[in-house]
C-alpha cells in the first residue's frame, strides 16, 4: 500500500483557514516536520485546516457520496442519460459491470470517478496527516499551546483519523491499522470489528478535549465538535453489533445507548432539532442540528464537483442550473412504490410536503424532483447544484441510534420516546408499536429523514437487511452466501499490493 509505505501531499494545496477563508499554500509534508513547520500556533493552525480540506477533496471530487451511500441497492431508476446508468449497476449491486474497461460507457465512469472509488489511497493520506499532528503537537516547544489547546488539536487529529478509518471500513471491509507518525512499514489488514474497537478507546481518550460547540458560528459543524465524536462512536459501535454473534451484540447495542444519553443530556443544549419548515438552514449548514458536515459557500466561489453531490442526481431545472436550458429531466427518481411505502396516503409527513414536488413524487420517471436540498445556486456552468452543505452528522442522528439501540435491548418504551422526537418534528403522531414493529419503525424513519445523506445503503448493510427482500423489496438483495463472502464491500484497486506483500484484496470481487 503506496500511501502506507510514503505519506505524501500535494505540494500546494488550497485549505480554508476559520472565517477569513484566506488561501494559503502548504509544503510537502516532509517539509512539515519539527523545527521546519512547527513553530507557531499557527503553523498548527493551518496544517489542522488542511486535514478538513484533504477530507472534503476525498469526498466531493468524484461521484463518492452517492455511489456508495446512497444509490447502492437503492429504489431507484434512471430519469435521462444513458451515462448514468452507473445508478442501475450500483442497484443491482452490479459493481463488476460498473467498473468493466471493456463496457462501451467505461469513460464515463471514468470521467466520474467512479473507478476511484477502489482506492482507499485518499482516506490513508489524511490519517497520516492526522498522525503527524498528534505527533506534533504533543512535542511543541512550551508555550507556544496551552495545555488546553494542545489536548483539544489532539483531539481532533484523533476525530478525523477515527473517521476516516470508519469510512474505509464501510467501503472495504478490513483495513490496516496504524496511529504512529511518517509510518514506513508495510502491513496487512486487520478484522474490521478490531479495528473499530481501536477506534472507539481512541476516541473515548481524547473526545472530552473536544468542546461541545464553538463560539464562532462559522466553524459549527464544520471543526470537529464532541457531539460529532459521539456520534462517529454510536456508528462504531452500532457497526459492530450488526455483525457480532449472539449476546455480544447487546453489549454495543448498550454503549451506544449510553453515548447517546451522552449527547443528549450532557450537551447543555449545543444541539437541537430545528423545525422542519426550516430544513433550508439546516442543510445550508453550520446549524445547531449541525453535528459534522462538508461545507461549501458560493459566495466565497465554493462548490462542489457536480457528480458527487447527490442533489445533481435527483434535480432538474428549474432547481438547478443547466447551462441556460429551462428543461429536462432528474438524471435519477426513486420507485414510487418505495415512496408510498414511506409516505403512505393520507399521512401527515410534512417531509413529504416539503422535500418532494407533489405532482411528480409518484411519477416514476425523470419529471421527480426530490427538493430537500435547495438552497440558491450559481446560474454559471452545467449541472450547477444547490448550495447546501454534504452533511456527514447531524442531531437527528443519534436520536435515532439511541432508539434504535434501545429497541434492540428491548426497551421500547424508551426507545418510542426518541424515535417520537423525530418524527413529531416531522408532522407524525407518535408511535406505540413494540418489538419488531417498533425496531422497523425506526428503519424507515432513517429511511424517510436521511434519504440523500448517503446513510441508505449502510443502514442496509449493518442492519444485514441488505439480504431481506421485506426491506429490500425491490429486488435488489445480496443473498447471504454473497453477503458473507463481501459482497457488500467494494473491490480494492490492485495498485494496493504494490510494494506490500502483507496486503490482500476483498476476494468476492477477484
Amino acid at each position: 500500500m503506496k500511501n502506507i509505505l510514503v505519506i505524501t501531499l500535494i505540494s500546494s494545496m488550497l485549505i480554508l483557514t476559520g472565517g477569513c477563508r484566506k488561501f494559503l499554500n502548504i509544503d510537502p509534508i516532509d517539509d512539515l516536520s519539527g523545527n521546519n513547520y512547527w513553530e507557531t500556533r499557527q503553523d498548527v493552525e493551518r496544517f489542522t485546516w488542511g486535514l478538513y480540506h484533504q477530507f472534503k477533496s476525498a469526498t466531493m471530487s468524484n461521484l463518492y457520496f452517492p455511489a456508495v451511500g446512497d444509490l447502492r441497492l437503492a429504489p431507484v431508476g434512471v430519469g435521462e442519460n444513458a451515462n448514468r446508468t452507473y445508478s442501475i449497476h450500483l442497484k443491482n449491486n452490479d459493481i463488476r459491470a460498473l467498473l468493466d474497461p471493456l463496457r462501451s460507457y467505461y469513460a464515463t465512469v471514468e470521467s466520474y470517478g467512479l473507478s476511484k472509488n477502489t482506492s482507499w489511497e485518499r482516506f490513508y493520506d489524511i490519517i497520516g496527516m492526522c498522525n503527524i499532528l498528534e505527533f506534533e503537537v504533543g512535542r511543541l516547544e512550551s508555550g507556544l499551546l496551552t495545555e488546553e489547546e494542545q489536548r483539544q488539536y489532539q483531539a481532533e487529529a484523533s476525530f478525523m483519523r477515527n473517521l476516516c478509518y470508519f469510512f474505509i471500513i464501510r467501503q472495504f471491509g478490513d483495513v490496516a491499522y496504524y496511529t504512529d507518525a511518517y509510518h514506513t512499514a508495510p502491513l496487512g489488514r486487520e478484522n474490521m470489528l478490531d479495528v473499530l474497537q481501536y477506534c472507539i478507546d481512541d476516541m473515548a481518550a481524547h473526545k472530552d478535549d473536544l468542546p461541545w460547540t464553538f463560539d464562532d458560528p462559522n466553524i459549527i459543524g464544520v471543526r470537529a465538535m464532541r457531539g460529532a465524536a459521539v456520534t462517529l462512536m454510536m456508528h462504531m459501535n452500532m457497526w459492530i453489533a450488526g455483525f457480532s454473534k449472539g449476546n455480544v451484540k447487546n453489549t454495543y447495542y448498550a454503549r451506544a445507548a449510553d453515548l447517546g444519553r451522552e449527547i443528549m443530556e450532557e450537551s447543555d443544549g449545543a444541539y437541537t432539532l430545528l423545525p422542519i419548515a426550516d430544513f433550508r438552514d439546516i442543510f445550508i449548514g453550520k446549524s445547531k442540528e449541525s453535528l459534522f458536515e462538508i461545507t461549501q459557500d458560493l459566495n466565497y466561489g465554493e462548490q462542489f464537483g457536480n457528480p458527487p453531490f447527490f442533489p445533481n442526481q435527483v434535480l432538474r431545472p428549474p432547481y438547478k442550473f443547466t447551462g441556460g436550458s429551462t428543461t429536462g429531466k432528474a438524471f435519477v427518481f426513486y420507485m414510487p412504490a418505495y415512496l408510498k411505502k414511506l409516505y403512505p396516503e393520507g399521512n401527515t409527513d410534512m417531509r413529504q410536503q416539503l422535500w418532494f414536488d407533489p405532482t411528480n413524487m409518484f411519477s416514476g420517471d425523470g419529471q421527480f424532483v426530490f427538493l430537500k436540498f435547495s438552497n440558491f445556486y450559481v446560474t454559471t456552468g452545467q449541472d450547477a447544484v444547490p448550495n447546501d452543505s454534504q452533511m456527514i452528522f447531524r442531531y437527528a442522528d443519534p436520536i435515532l441510534l439511541r432508539a434504535e439501540a434501545l429497541a434492540e435491548l428491548g426497551y421500547d418504551e424508551e426507545a418510542q420516546t426518541y424515535l417520537n422526537m423525530v418524527r413529531n418534528r416531522a408532522g407524525l403522531d407518535n408511535t406505540e408499536n413494540i418489538g419488531k414493529d417498533l425496531k422497523d419503525d425506526i428503519f424507515w424513519e432513517r429511511n424517510r429523514e436521511f434519504m440523500g445523506e448517503a446513510q441508505f445503503y449502510f443502514d442496509l448493510v449493518r442492519t444485514k437487511k441488505a439480504v431481506d427482500p421485506e426491506y429490500v423489496f425491490w429486488g435488489s438483495t445480496i443473498n447471504v452466501e454473497d453477503f458473507e463472502a463481501g459482497a457488500w464491500t467494494w473491490p480494492i484497486t490492485p495498485t494496493a499490493k504494490y510494494n506490500n506483500s502483507y496486503m490482500t484484496l476483498n476476494k468476492f470481487w477477484l
